[in-house]
């Protein structure tokens, strides 16, 4: 039995659909954020006598549903990249197809090696780099982070939705008024939230500010309702189109190592 070249068309497609989920959401917070009136505004309330002045976020728009559903679309298709490519490379290496056989990801090296049998029908060089590539605690290359991110995300997206819950602060331009400090919240922000706090000494009531807010799409774990994440979602996918790619780029030849 040979490799199926359509089949390996069709992961790199899958790569590719992932990037552009992610760009059409891009587009679509672009004109989010354009949109009139502002979906943003902020409130200001003083305290102390204009000594501490709290500038609030509110979002006067939800953010679209249809933003999660992409993006768990977007990570499904790139996460199935990477079991569609060890079902090939199964292929390629026994010459016959195997059950029960898939990309791992798993924090824990024990459980990597109770699992290792969705890899058993690799070559010895990809069963190393695989391994090379399981986010434990002590690793923190870039690879690393990127397949827990998009493991953890894809199993979520199974049981409950993947969505936007936050906007980021950006481009904050305050008039201060002589005695006058201010602190932007750099956090990821939900509807309520505090943005920016000026403290004055001595108190003035009288502050002058403007503020530019823009989205971004934060992409939050509902049961963790304090922890979001603003995470480069682009390069993370490029990471892992790369991973699929040596890994495609070896067949063949799966003996020798992939260096890492």
């Amino acid at each position: 039995m040979k490799v199926d070249r359509y089949a390996i068309a069709a992961i790199r497609a899958k790569v590719w659909r992932s990037q552009h989920h992610l760009e059409s959401i891009g587009r679509e917070v672009v004109a989010f954020n354009r949109a009139e009136p502002s979906p943003y505004r902020l409130q200001s309330k003083m305290y102390a006598g204009g000594g501490k002045h709290v500038f609030y976020l509110h979002i006067n728009r939800e953010f679209p549903p249809e933003w999660g559903v992409a993006f768990g679309e977007a990570i499904h298709d790139i996460r199935s990249a990477l079991d569609h490519t060890v079902y090939q490379l199964t292929i390629d290496w026994r010459g016959w197809r195997l059950s029960n056989t898939g990309f791992p990801v798993f924090r824990q090296r024990a459980d990597f090696r109770r699992h290792g049998s969705l890899i058993r029908g690799i070559g010895p060089g990809r069963q190393a780099f695989i391994e090379k590539l399981q986010p434990y605690p002590h690793r923190r290359r870039v690879e690393h982070r990127a397949l827990r991110l998009v493991h953890d995300r894809w199993n979520q997206d199974k049981h409950r939705v993947v969505h936007p819950t936050g906007v980021e602060l950006r481009r904050v331009e305050v008039d201060l008024q002589p005695g006058c400090t201010f602190e932007v919240n750099g956090r990821i922000l939900q509807d309520g939230a505090r943005a920016v706090t000026i403290v004055c000494d001595p108190p003035n009531p009288d502050v002058n500010m403007h503020v530019e807010a823009e989205a971004k799409v934060v992409i939050h774990d509902p049961s963790r309702m304090r922890r979001g994440l603003s995470e480069s979602w682009h390069g993370y996918f490029g990471t892992i189109g790369t991973v699929v790619e040596r890994l495609l780029g070896s067949i063949g030849q799966q003996a020798d190592p992939i260096p890492f």
